[in-house]
Order: structure tokens, then sequence, then C-alpha cells
């Protein structure tokens, strides 16, 4: 679609288009700070998370009862707990393997 524009029209759009591309040039401008808000920002203490309050906790704990070289002692790994489990799982599937292969053998054949 054409239509006929006239030469101040035509001025106007390339204003436009021309101030589109300044703005879209221009670099976006941080807000400037006061000495007395970046104070405040530097002053403010950091929050703590869940997950660091829980290992200081964690750690406060150990220290308090004496519980770190029992910890050693009995985890045995990085994996103690997993490693138990994993035991005591193949150590069950043997016993079912044994018991189920004297149930085979003492079935009467077909």
């Amino acid at each position: 679609v054409q239509r006929v524009v006239s030469a101040e029209e035509a001025k106007e759009i390339e204003a436009k288009e021309k101030r589109k591309e300044n703005e879209k040039s221009k670099k976006p401008t941080q807000k400037r700070l006061g000495i007395g808000a970046a104070l405040t920002l530097l002053a403010k203490k950091p929050k703590m998370s869940v997950l660091d309050k829980s290992d200081l906790d964690w750690n406060l704990f150990k220290t308090e009862k004496n519980l770190k070289e029992e910890l050693e002692t009995f985890n045995r790994g990085k994996n103690g707990y997993l490693d138990k489990m994993e035991f005591l799982t193949r150590t069950d599937y043997k016993e079912f393997e044994k018991e189920k292969a004297l149930r085979n053998a003492t079935r009467k054949p077909i």
C-alpha cells in the first residue's frame, strides 16, 4: 500500500525513526546513589539462608556434644549410611536366593 506523503510528513517520519534508533543505541543509565544510600547498602548485614543456618547449627551442636570423633569413627567413608543400606540389601537378596533354591530342590517335578 502506497500513499502520497508531503515533505513535512516525510520529515516527521524520518525524525521519529532517528529518535527510535537513538533510544535503542543509548545504554541504560544507572540510578546514582548518594553517599548516604551507598553507606546503608554497605552497612546492611547479608541475610543468612536456611541451609547456612542449618549448617551452622549442626556444627555448633557437634562441638557442644563432642560428637565429631564419634561421627568420624562410625561413618567409615563419605557414604557410610548408603554403603550399609546397600550391604543389607545385597545380603537379604542372597538369603532369598538360597531359600528359593532350597524350595525348588524340594519340589516335585511335574
